[in-house]
C-alpha cells in the first residue's frame, strides 16, 4: 500500500493561532530543503501520527504518508485511498533507516495491518520501521531487529553484495509465502490462479519469475476469472478474515525474518505498544 506523488508543509504560524496555547517543544521549523525540524522524534512522530489520522478521518479517507529520520520530518505525501508512492524518496536514497508513518483507510469495516506491499518496500529500501494506523490512532508495525551477520566484518563492496542477497531472498520468501496464503481462503479450483495473480500483482520478475508473472498478468486479463474472484475477496474482508490472517501472518513469520511485529488494533486484541 506504498506510493507516494506530493510534498506538503505544515504553516507553521497563522493569524488565528493563539500563542498562549502553544507548547514550544511541538513545534517544527521548515528548513530550506522542506523538510521539517523539531526539537525531538517524539515531537516529529506526534505531528507525523496527528497528520496521518487528519487523512483518515477525512470525508473521503486515503492514505497520507510521513517520512521521518530522527527528529526531521523528509516528507509528507498525499495518496489514493489505497496507496502512497515513495518513488521520488527512494530515487533520492533518503529512506535508509527512516521510520515511515501512513494510514490504512478501513475496507468494509476493518483497516488492515502492514501489508505485504509495505513490508517489499521496506525490504528493499532499508526502512526501519514501517508504520500503519487505522482511523482510531492503533497502529501496526515492523521493525528491523538490529543483528551482526557474518557479512558486516567483510569489505564495504562484499557487504553490501551479501546484504542485498538476503534481502531479495528475504522478499522472494515473503511473496511466495503470502500468496500461497492468501490462495487458501478460496476453493481449491481457484487455489493456483489466485497465487499467480497475486504474484503478478504484488512482486516483479527478480521475486517471483518472468514465468509466473507473465501467466498472472495473463490470468487478469480474463475478465470472467477476477469478477469471481473479487466477490469471493469481498466476503474474506466482510467477515473479518483478511486482517486477522494478515496479522497472523507476521507473527508467524517476521521474527524469522529479522523484524519485530507489533500491533494494538482493537480488532485483533494484541498487546499495546509504543505508537
Amino acid at each position: 500500500m506504498l506510493r507516494f506523488n506530493s510534498i506538503s508543509a505544515p504553516r507553521i504560524f497563522n493569524q488565528n493561532i493563539n500563542l498562549k496555547n502553544l507548547n514550544p517543544t511541538e513545534l517544527g521549523w521548515i528548513r530550506p530543503d522542506t523538510t521539517i525540524s523539531f526539537q525531538s522524534p517524539q515531537a516529529a512522530q506526534a505531528y507525523a501520527k496527528k497528520r496521518v489520522l487528519q487523512a483518515l478521518n477525512n470525508s473521503s479517507p486515503f492514505e497520507r504518508g510521513i517520512l521521518i529520520k530522527k527528529n526531521v520530518v523528509l516528507g509528507e505525501i498525499n495518496g489514493s485511498f489505497n496507496s502512497v508512492d515513495l518513488k521520488k524518496y527512494i530515487a533520492n536514497k533518503k529512506v535508509a533507516g527512516s521510520t515511515f508513518f501512513h494510514g490504512h483507510p478501513e475496507v468494509y469495516g476493518e483497516a488492515m495491518p502492514v501489508s505485504i506491499t509495505d513490508f517489499l518496500v521496506q525490504v528493499g529500501n532499508k526502512i526501519k520501521n514501517m508504520v500503519a494506523f487505522n482511523k482510531d490512532g492503533e497502529f501496526s508495525i515492523l521493525e528491523e531487529k538490529i543483528e551482526k551477520k557474518f557479512y558486516n566484518y567483510l569489505p564495504a563492496k562484499v557487504e553490501e553484495f551479501f546484504e542485498s542477497a538476503a534481502r531479495i531472498g528475504t522478499a522472494v520468501t515473503a511473496v511466495d509465502k503470502f500468496s500461497k496464503m492468501w490462495a487458501k481462503f478460496f476453493p481449491a479450483p481457484l487455489r493456483e490462479s489466485v497465487n499467480k495473480m497475486m504474484h503478478a500483482q504484488i512482486s516483479n520478475e527478480i521475486l517471483s519469475g518472468k514465468k509466473v508473472i507473465e501467466e498472472g498478468k495473463s490470468l487478469l486479463k480474463r475478465e470472467r476469472l477476477v469478477k469471481q474472484i473479487a466477490l469471493l475477496e469481498t466476503q474474506i474482508y466482510k467477515n473479518g478474515a483478511a486482517a486477522k490472517s494478515i496479522n497472523d501472518f507476521w507473527k508467524a513469520n517476521a521474527d524469522r525474518w529479522g523484524y519485530r511485529y507489533k500491533t494494538n488494533f482493537s480488532n485483533l486484541k494484541n498487546a499495546p505498544g509504543p505508537f
